[in-house]
């Protein structure tokens, strides 16, 4: 679980519904799916989460999960950060990253994935939103395409199943 004092812009993004329990960030440049979950329907949010897992371990595909609090999808009105009702759950398939990274280069990863760009070198003062945005875009895009299609050829058919 990811908790700053600070707004994320991911505690109220706003999201498409693709099934059952399953969304997808909507204007986001890190294409991911997402979930919330709150007392009265944790359990089958969770169980859903766990099948697109392991779709995406089925095919090997690199992920990461980030867990924060957030506004209900589809709540439109700027509240309080204390009045959240949900958790929110993200679910980004990401291009595999391998070998020792570079600690000076903007290297993509979950806190950037979030939005929250730490910054480990002077990066800080030439890094644009359109430049960390179209980072993001090309670490996630491709393989999230990809993911997408086959989680919902396999989850939601199985949902209509159930």
């Amino acid at each position: 679980m990811y908790y700053l004092k600070k707004r994320l812009y991911l505690e109220t993004a706003s999201v498409s519904h693709l099934y059952g329990n399953c969304y997808e960030t909507v204007d986001y440049p890190a294409e991911g799916f997402a979930f919330q979950a709150s007392s009265e329907n944790r359990i089958s949010v969770i169980d859903e989460i766990l099948k697109v897992v392991q779709v995406l371990l089925d095919d090997s595909v690199a992920h990461n999960i980030f867990i924060t609090r957030g506004r209900k999808f589809g709540e439109s009105h700027v509240g309080d950060i204390d009045r959240y009702s949900v958790v929110r759950i993200y679910l980004w398939a990401r291009r595999t990253s391998y070998g020792a990274k570079d600690e000076a280069a903007f290297n993509v990863a979950l806190c950037e994935l979030s939005g929250h760009l730490p910054m480990k070198s002077d990066g800080y003062q030439t890094v644009t939103e359109e430049s960390a945005a179209a980072d993001l875009r090309s670490f996630c895009h491709d393989t999230f395409v990809c993911a997408r299609e086959k989680v919902l050829q396999k989850c939601s058919t199985r949902q209509l199943l159930e």
